[in-house]
């Protein structure tokens, strides 16, 4: 009966996802620009998948993003996963770096560490902090009690000024971690461009990513045990718990920090390119991406534009017009009539008739963005 009532109330976020975002337009606004984002996101990191639509793939990724949270309040979800891996990783007692993603039924990692009475810590952003501490602590706590285990837990905020040496502290008191690294959170927020991140290759673009789980590692001689949850064929959650990468001492920090960073991103980019849909990161990955170059195009006497419309989207915001552009996430303020024109530009049309409707100085401008094209 459980499972049956766990599949039912899966179906139930099926329907408040096309009840939420079926009839999403441009004046749909602030769910708009997310889908916008979330289109470019898929079309600059992973071309090469085919979505039904863009809109359907963006409602599938609300869908799993609700489906991890039901899993964390659903007893069926959290009592049974499908464990693949070596689980003594699990019971020996020694402090790991369990280093996840936010695909699949993530949140089950955090159930698995309490059902083996293992003694963790929990690092998550701040807007998430203060929900996790109660919510998670009270399923945690219950869970404890049902299943006899008396595992210590606690919730650390990433974007402590003093969150790495919390994390030290905690692994010398034998507590294993569990840090979401793709979220990207932490000192100086998700969209951290400094020295202290490092411009990693993942699928078929660049991020931005924190070399902190790699540093940790490396500064107290823990494993980092890398792990990959998901929905099978039969909706069922799964946890892979992968090999632990271990720290090679004789290799020089940053080196390890990097190489160790890319390959944690390599392994989350395997499971995305068979599971797209699964991993949230879509909604979020413009706040770290590193956009492609490209050169400057100057107008040309007599040539022909049409709009890009590839390339970029016009869309209300907040009683303003503007233009997104889905290669570099930049959006700019235009004015109501150009909102209007640029839509109407499907066939190519000279430059002398683009100056009748606009100036020259605004054509060579859309020229130069590449919001017309040649």
């Amino acid at each position: 009966m459980k499972r049956e009532k766990y599949l039912k109330d899966i179906q139930g976020i099926r329907s408040n996802i096309e009840q939420r975002f079926g009839g999403l337009s441009p004046e749909s606004a602030a769910s708009y620009y997310d889908f916008l984002k979330c289109k470019a996101n898929l079309k600059n990191y992973l071309p090469s998948y085919q979505a039904k639509s863009h809109l359907d793939f963006f409602n599938d990724v609300w869908y799993y993003r609700d489906w991890a949270e039901l899993d964390q309040r659903h007893s069926y979800a959290y009592r049974h996963p499908i464990v693949v891996g070596d689980q003594s990783l699990l019971s020996d007692g020694k402090p790991k770096i369990f280093c996840t993603f936010h695909v699949g039924s993530y949140r089950l990692i955090n159930f698995l560490l309490v059902k083996n009475d293992l003694r963790f810590t929990l690092i998550v952003a701040d807007d998430h902090y203060a929900d996790m501490e109660k919510e998670f602590g009270f399923l945690a706590n219950n869970y404890m009690k049902e299943c006899g285990a008396d595992a210590g837990f606690k919730v650390l905020n990433a974007q402590q000024g003093n969150i790495g040496l919390q994390m030290i502290r905690e692994i010398k008191r034998d507590n294993s971690l569990i840090i979401y690294i793709d979220g990207n959170t932490g000192v100086g927020g998700m969209e951290r461009k400094d020295d202290k991140m490092v411009v990693i290759d993942f699928l078929e673009g660049q991020i931005y990513a924190r070399k902190g789980v790699a540093f940790l590692s490396y500064a107290t001689c823990v494993p980092i045990v890398p792990v990959l949850s998901y929905w099978n064929d039969d909706q069922h959650p799964v946890v892979h718990l992968l090999d632990p990468i271990y720290p090679d001492r004789s290799q020089d920090r940053e080196e390890f920090c990097v190489s160790t960073t890319q390959r944690l991103y390599d392994l989350l980019g395997e499971l995305v390119i068979k599971e797209p849909a699964q991993w949230n990161g879509w909604l979020y990955l413009s706040n770290f991406s590193v956009p492609s170059s490209e050169e400057v195009v100057q107008a040309k006497e007599n040539s022909a534009y049409t709009f890009n419309q590839q390339r970029f989207d016009v869309f209300p915001w907040e009683n303003n017009h503007c233009l997104f552009d889905s290669k570099t996430y930049e959006t700019f303020k235009i004015s109501e009539n150009l909102s209007k024109v640029l839509p109407l530009l499907t066939d190519y049309y000279s430059s002398s008739d683009l100056e009748e409707i606009m100036s020259k100085d605004l054509l060579n401008s859309l020229i130069h963005r590449k919001v017309l094209i040649g």
